[in-house]
C-alpha cells in the first residue's frame, strides 16, 4: 500500500515506451503482477517523483516507494513525449513547470489519446 507520501496519478513507463496512467491504487493493482513490473523502466507519482514499484511476498499487495524526494519533471516529460510520439496520433501535454499541474495534464491528455495500432519508429 502506498504511504501518505505518494500522490496519484501514478505514471508508469514500460520497456516498449508504453505509458500507463493510474488515477487510483485499485487501477494500479489490476495490472500489478511480476511480469508487468519486470517491464517497468520508470514510474512517477503526482509530484513527478521517481518511484520504485514492487509486489510484496504474497504477490497481492503492491509496494510503492519514493526513490527521490525531488521532482524528476524533465525526465517525466521526456518519457511522456516519447510515448505520445511512438504510440499515439496526438500531441503530448504542454510542458509545465509545476509538477502537480503537469501530472494532472498528463492524466487528462492520456484519457483522450488516440492510440496507433503499431509503434511509430
Amino acid at each position: 500500500m502506498p504511504t501518505e507520501a505518494e500522490e496519484f496519478p501514478i505514471i508508469v513507463m514500460d520497456d516498449d515506451q508504453w505509458m500507463y496512467v493510474y488515477a487510483s491504487l485499485d487501477q494500479l493493482m489490476q495490472d500489478a503482477e511480476p511480469s508487468f513490473l519486470d517491464d517497468v523502466t520508470a514510474a512517477f507519482d503526482g509530484r513527478a517523483r521517481a518511484l520504485q514499484l514492487s509486489l510484496d511476498e504474497s504477490g497481492e499487495e503492491i509496494r510503492i516507494e519514493v526513490k527521490s524526494s525531488d521532482p524528476q519533471l524533465e525526465r517525466l516529460q521526456s518519457c511522456v513525449e516519447e510515448f505520445f510520439a511512438a504510440w499515439t496520433h496526438g500531441a503530448p501535454p504542454e510542458r509545465l513547470n509545476e509538477p502537480r499541474q503537469y501530472t494532472q495534464s498528463v492524466l487528462s491528455t492520456y484519457a483522450l489519446r488516440r492510440d496507433r495500432r503499431r509503434k511509430n519508429s
